[in-house]
């Protein structure tokens, strides 16, 4: 996967510089799928049909920067990491008709997350994806199909691990901040007392450093697990081929309706290729 980020020019009165910008690519193994079908019904042109099974978390979900702006090697976002971290359950249910040149058909199907976070401290969100769809087959090897499908992700849950909580940890100690009393000839009194105020600030500037350091870790909205999941409506137009056993299929997708967590990009279009064999 490849993310490119294009540099901004920002502009105060007579001056002007331009913002980092950091992408980034990874590559590897992502998580492996096994699954089972069953038949539930079956009769002439109409079938229903359940798969069972999920996947397993091979996918590497600890990807880091290696160069470029963060050369402390922080945490790619984690729309790029290569898999979710977890044993996921991925149910689905479909039914297909067919009669004459039309077909038809509906499917819901469900992502379930197996663990509360992964080995890098967070757990992506469930999903639960619907769609329905027609098509009409102009020739035996010809076909078009017109589908509606709706998807919904929750947000991620926990984040990665913020390499910033133990900094400061021994600025603070109350023993610097503990102070004996003293008579008017200048001779220690009473017993030591620790000045409070000074004590919160240090307190106050070690969360504040920790804040900023974490900043760097977060440089856009990718980086906040807030920022992840939503409702989505989508109208996709395909178009699939057959010949000898095998079917060619290209699928656009135009997003209807969008409602994401926090803030996020807007979706544009999507196309989707599938070559399938059978035998």
């Amino acid at each position: 996967m490849s993310m490119p980020a294009i540099a901004m020019k920002a502009t105060s009165g007579e001056m002007s510089h331009t913002l980092t910008a950091s992408g980034g690519t990874v590559g590897g193994i992502g998580d492996t799928g096994v699954y089972a079908l069953v038949t539930l019904f079956d009769a002439p042109g109409q079938h229903i049909h359940a798969s069972l099974g999920g996947t397993a978390p091979t996918g590497d979900v600890a990807q880091k920067m290696k160069d470029g702006y963060r050369r402390d090697s922080s945490f790619m976002d984690y729309s790029m990491q290569l898999g979710s971290g977890s044993w996921d359950f991925k149910p689905s249910l479909t039914y297909t008709g067919k009669a004459d040149a039309w077909n038809w058909g509906a499917q819901v199907a469900g992502t379930k997350r197996m663990a509360a976070r992964n080995a890098s401290g967070y757990r992506l969100g469930d999903m639960f994806e619907s769609s329905v769809w027609g098509g009409y087959s102009w020739t035996d090897w010809l076909a078009n199909t017109l589908r509606l499908s709706y998807s919904w992700q929750d947000t991620i849950h926990g984040r990665f691990p913020n390499r910033w909580a133990s900094v400061g940890k021994d600025a603070c100690n109350q023993a610097d901040f503990t102070y004996p009393d003293y008579d008017d000839e200048g001779n220690p009194i009473g017993e030591p007392y620790l000045h409070q105020a000074d004590y919160d600030a240090c307190l106050a500037n070690v969360i504040t450093d920790r804040r900023d350091k974490d900043a760097r870790d977060h440089m856009s909205s990718q980086d906040y697990p807030h920022n992840y999941g939503g409702h989505y409506l989508d109208l996709g137009l395909g178009v699939s081929a057959n010949y000898g056993g095998h079917r060619l299929a290209f699928e656009w997708q135009q997003p209807l309706y969008t409602n994401v967590n926090g803030y996020q990009l807007n979706r544009d279009h999507f196309l989707t290729f599938t070559w399938s064999m059978g035998f």
